[in-house]
């Protein structure tokens, strides 16, 4: 009797600018191969055994190198509301942007007014927000397809 071959997931083809854990698992922002901006959420950092066999493919295999990490999973109390309001009411990432920038969403916004909900920013400047907003959550960068913990 000739044994199937079971379907594995197909390797990622995205490049990982930032990648988080919050209370509902990984997620990761970044590039598709044609440039376009992608997400993905409910992944894992590692590879994980896959249920039809074999192993998915870990966020961190397709992180660029020196791409940022985050970990607010163990946040509780204060922090974990501080978090909350940060990632619901804080701007979205766009990983095209480079340095300190804010791309804002309503243009007559005033230029020295924090980002907010709607505004997009840096994923440098989304990580410094992050760090003054909430604290207790760790950080990372990728080096070398390994994370280097703060």
């Amino acid at each position: 009797m000739a044994t199937k071959r079971k379907a594995q997931p197909a390797p990622s083809t995205c490049r990982w600018h930032l990648i988080g854990c919050g209370f509902n698992g990984w997620h990761a922002r970044g590039f598709s191969p044609s440039g376009n901006a992608a997400s993905s959420s409910n992944g894992d950092l590692m590879p994980q055994p896959w249920w039809a066999g074999g192993f998915t493919r870990g966020y961190l295999e397709d992180a660029v190198d020196g791409g940022w990490i985050y970990d607010a999973k163990h946040l509780e109390g204060a922090a974990a509301d501080a978090f909350a309001r940060f990632i619901i009411g804080g701007p979205l990432v766009d990983c095209s942007l480079s340095g300190d920038t804010v791309s804002r969403l309503v243009a007559d916004k005033p230029a020295d007014a924090p980002p907010g909900a709607l505004d997009d920013v840096s994923v440098d400047r989304y990580v410094a927000m992050m760090r003054a907003a909430v604290p207790g959550v760790r950080f990372g960068r990728v080096v070398s397809g390994a994370v280097e913990w703060e």
